[in-house]
C-alpha cells in the first residue's frame, strides 16, 4: 500500500514554535512620574510656635561683651527678682507692667565696690500693655523710633555722679530694658540682647 506523504509549509511550523517560546520581557518595576512628582510634593508641617523663652543673663551678655562695653573690671553680679529692679528713673508704670508681667529676668553686672554697673531686664509683656508703658516713659520725656515691628525708647540725662540713661524696646510682646550710665551702653546692651533671644526663640517673630 501507498504511503501519502504530507508536506506542511515551513510557515506554519514557525508560527506554532513562536506560541510555545515563553516572553523574556520582564513588566517594568520603575514608579511612574507622575506617582514620583506627587511623592516629592506632599509639604512639611509648618513649624509651630513654642512659648517665649527667656535666655539666661550670662548668655544675653556675656561677660567677655560686658567688660568691652563697660570696664575690663566688670563682674556679673548675678539674676535678682524684678521687684528689685528701681532703676536711675523713677516711672512708676514701669514697676507696675514688670511685677505684672508673666516671666520677667532681671541682671546686673558691674564694678565691683564702686558705683558703677547696670541692668539688663527682659519681661514678656502682653502687647496691648505696651502703650501704657509707652505713653508714660513718653511724658517723662522719652524719645521714641520704630524701626521694622520694634519701638525703641531712650533717656539719657546728667545724674548725681554720672551720666544716667535707659533705653527700652517693645516688640511682639517681648520688653527689653536696659538701666545704665549712657545711651551708648544701654543702646548696645539692649540690642544685643534682642538679638539673642531673637535666635532663641525661631519660631516667634518679634
Amino acid at each position: 500500500m501507498r504511503q501519502t506523504l504530507v508536506i506542511v509549509p515551513a510557515t506554519v511550523v514557525l508560527i506554532a514554535l513562536a506560541g510555545c517560546v515563553p516572553s523574556l520581557v520582564e513588566p517594568s518595576t520603575t514608579p511612574s512620574p507622575s506617582a514620583s512628582a506627587e511623592a516629592s510634593a506632599t509639604p512639611t508641617a509648618d513649624a509651630v510656635p513654642q512659648p517665649f523663652a527667656i535666655s539666661d543673663c550670662e548668655t544675653m551678655l556675656p561677660l567677655t561683651r560686658a567688660r568691652e562695653l563697660f570696664s575690663v573690671n566688670t563682674e556679673f553680679f548675678g539674676e535678682f527678682p524684678v521687684a528689685e529692679f528701681g532703676g536711675r528713673f523713677v516711672v512708676p508704670e514701669i514697676q507696675t507692667a514688670l511685677n505684672g508681667a508673666p516671666q520677667s529676668r532681671l541682671c546686673r553686672w558691674g564694678v565691683p565696690n564702686s558705683d558703677g554697673g547696670f541692668a539688663l531686664v527682659v519681661a514678656e509683656l502682653a502687647g496691648v500693655e505696651h502703650p501704657t508703658v509707652i505713653g508714660a516713659l513718653t511724658s517723662f520725656g522719652f524719645a521714641s523710633s520704630t524701626s521694622g515691628t520694634a519701638t525703641t525708647l531712650g533717656l539719657e540725662q546728667e545724674g548725681m555722679v554720672s551720666l544716667d540713661a535707659q533705653t527700652h524696646i517693645f516688640t511682639g510682646d517681648v520688653w527689653v530694658l536696659v538701666d545704665g550710665t549712657s545711651s551708648e551702653l544701654t543702646d548696645t546692651v539692649s540690642g544685643f540682647a534682642l538679638d539673642v533671644l531673637r535666635a532663641a526663640n525661631p519660631t516667634l517673630s518679634f
